[in-house]
């Protein structure tokens, strides 16, 4: 297999569902020794034994296109794919981790490949002088605001350069949660008007790991005193500045960051302190049966808005200290981990190999306004959890019905369980059974703004 046909090869599995990019803007190079690709001149960009560059397919009506953004490791000839956008039609989207996952940031591992020779010896030979960052100006919040020196040119009044604002901490971007601690722009400069534009950016993190970037060209600004960008004009635009001994306001222009805390499963996090006494009176009102040790649902469920059937296997584990523990394992590697208690959810963690797991949602404030479990008695309760948007609360009401032999609702089932139908305030509705040997609120109806949603048993498997 040709060079060309192996680098192309290593984003089929993106290729065959492409979806991805929005119209790019920007002059398209063909790479001489690849054809049928072509490369963003201005996305290229040395740092050390690193090239950083933005490649794509030459575009075919009709057909998948993509767009790359590749990290080269020139020194041991290796590469790695820090992101793709694809287009198949009107069908577009991202994906990380080789085409893996969609939509949503994924790190990737450099690799080697012989095939890859004519790629390597094109990019890494590429006129491009190694960057040298000074810091230019200190920002609010302590952002660093830094040019590459070695990358300013001008052409009559137009003057481009690299930048790198560099910030505190380790931040998330929307919509791919793509970690970074700092943002190199690729920006052009009108010397006569003071208007500026980002042609190219990419998000790194401090081990130049790309996460993320822009290749649509942004529209003229107008610069302003306290935009950071007219640092950059003070230098690109000064011809009598003797750039190779330009220092800028000194200090180092790589700072340590604290580390992203390590990735917690739901067993790592604690219920709060503040909520242990009202989990403990929830306790003391739920019906106390004997328990299983483990028990395998497989159920069927199926949705009024994709008009689709999907099986969910749901594994219960009863916890000595009262609360359940819940996975519930869909398709293509997706699962949620729940910790619960009644129809009370304590923890949530969603979990794929699409994307990197999620952080554990905890309920940070509960409150109980019932006292009794029997039929005909409503269970009410009051939530609060953390949401990037402020903390989210809801309230949610059971009533309770008369207790049910639990071999009635499926026969491996032993002992009671109680019908309830739940009213989540505002939100939704849900109907089904607390089965006391599981622990477990078997949710068989629900209703919300997207839609009902009905579930039916297919089987249970009991571990005693």
């Amino acid at each position: 297999m040709s060079s060309e046909a192996h680098v192309v090869g290593k984003i089929a599995l993106v290729c065959f569902l492409l979806f991805g990019p929005s119209a790019i803007a920007g002059q398209w190079e063909t790479i001489a020794t690849m054809p049928g690709l072509e490369y963003l001149p201005e996305s290229a960009h040395r740092i050390g034994d690193r090239v950083y560059l933005i490649h794509r397919n030459t575009p075919r009506e009709g057909a998948a296109n993509f767009v790359i953004a590749d990290d080269l490791d020139c020194q041991n000839q290796a590469l790695r794919i820090s992101w793709a956008n694809g287009s198949l039609g009107k069908v577009t989207g991202r994906y990380y981790n080789n085409g893996k996952s969609q939509d949503r940031y994924a790190s990737v591992d450099f690799k080697a490949a012989d095939t890859d020779q004519v790629f390597y010896d094109w990019a890494c030979k590429l006129p491009l002088q190694p960057e040298r960052l000074v810091n230019v100006r200190t920002e609010q919040e302590g952002a660093l605001t830094q040019v590459d020196i070695s990358s300013v040119k001008r052409i009559g009044a137009v003057a481009t350069l690299w930048m790198r604002h560099d910030y505190p901490t380790i931040n998330f971007d929307p919509p791919y949660n793509a970690p970074f601690d700092s943002k190199r722009e690729f920006v052009r400069l009108n010397c006569d008007t003071s208007r500026y534009s980002t042609l190219v950016g990419y998000d790194f993190m401090p081990d130049g790991t790309v996460t993320d970037g822009m290749i649509a060209p942004e529209e003229d600004t107008a610069l302003t005193p306290s935009d950071s960008y007219a640092a950059a004009k003070e230098i690109a635009c000064n011809t009598s500045m003797d750039l190779k001994s330009f220092a800028g306001i000194g200090g180092i222009t790589s700072r340590p960051k604290p580390p992203l805390p390590p990735k917690r499963g739901i067993e790592d996090v604690a219920i709060p302190t503040e909520i242990a006494k009202t989990v403990a009176r929830l306790l003391s009102i739920l019906p106390d049966e004997p328990v299983v040790s483990e028990a395998k649902i497989t159920q069927t469920s199926k949705s009024s808005l994709v008009q689709t059937s999907k099986q969910v296997i749901v594994v219960i584990k009863p916890k000595k200290d009262g609360t359940t523990r819940v996975q519930e394992i869909y398709d293509r590697g997706v699962s949620v981990d729940r910790e619960v208690l009644g129809p009370v959810q304590l923890k949530s963690k969603m979990n794929s190999n699409m994307a990197e797991p999620s952080d554990v949602t905890l309920t940070t404030s509960l409150t109980v306004n019932s006292g009794t479990w029997a039929a005909g008695q409503e269970l009410s309760f009051e939530i609060e959890m953390p949401a990037t948007a402020g903390p989210k609360k809801f309230e949610m009401s059971c009533k309770i019905g008369e207790p049910i032999e639990a071999n009635t609702i499926h026969r491996s089932l032993a002992g009671h369980a109680w019908p309830l139908e739940c009213d989540r305030k505002g939100d939704s509705k849900m109907r089904g059974y607390y089965v006391g040997q599981l622990r477990y609120f078997f949710v068989a109806h629900s209703e919300s703004s997207l839609g009902r949603s009905d579930s039916t048993i297919d089987g249970i498997e009991i571990g005693r």
